[in-house]
This record gives C-alpha cells, structure tokens and sequence, in this order.
C-alpha cells in the first residue's frame, strides 16, 4: 500500500475505501492518452474498492461509480461524485473525490458509455 503524509488519495484503512488503480491495456481501460488528458466538465467511471461493504462482501466489496472532474492540478483530478453509492455510507452523491489518471477507467460518451 501505497500512502506517504502527503498522499491526496483515499486510502482504505483511513478513508474506508480506495480507488482501483488501472493500466493501460486492461480489458475496458481508456488510453493513457486520454486518461492524462481529463479535464474539468468530463465524465469518468471510476471503481471504489470498500473496507466494510454495507451488504455482502462475499458479493461485492466494490462499485463502478461516474465522477465529474471539476478541478485539475499538479497530476492530482478532483471529481464530484455523481451517483448514489450502494454499498457504503462513507460516500454519497456530490461528494469531491480526489484521483490520479491512472484511476480512471472510462469516460461517458455521447452513446451512453
């Protein structure tokens, strides 16, 4: 785990959840191109990884979750969660959540991603 004092990402022991980090060339994953490329107003899918799930972990410990960026600065995005998480009450919708590029997993498209 990866967590210095000055880490601005979730961090599950912390924060009760982290954000799956993705490389380029996994199944689903956007380009590294366009995920360095992100920039306020975009729509991306990021996936939440829960300490404690609220329902069955043994089902599921995580969820897909459309964030928008609202802030870019210095390799660090800022998003507004813009869904109503289902599996943990640490989140809910409107939340800011910072993240890397390398957490974004895809972005909404005009055909509905």
């Amino acid at each position: 785990m990866i967590n210095p004092a000055n880490y601005p990402y979730a961090a599950i022991d912390e924060d009760g959840y982290e954000l799956q980090l993705f490389e380029e060339g996994m199944p689903e994953v956007a380009p590294d191109s366009e995920r360095f490329a992100a920039k306020p107003g975009d729509m991306v899918k990021l996936v939440f990884v829960y300490k404690e799930p609220v329902r069955n972990p043994a089902l599921c410990d995580s969820e897909r979750m459309w964030v928008e960026i609202i802030q870019y600065g210095d390799g660090c995005l800022i998003g507004r969660l813009d869904n109503t998480p289902q599996f943990t009450n640490t989140l809910h919708s409107d939340y800011a959540i910072p993240f890397h590029p390398k957490h974004i997993l895809k972005f909404w498209s005009a055909n509905g991603a």
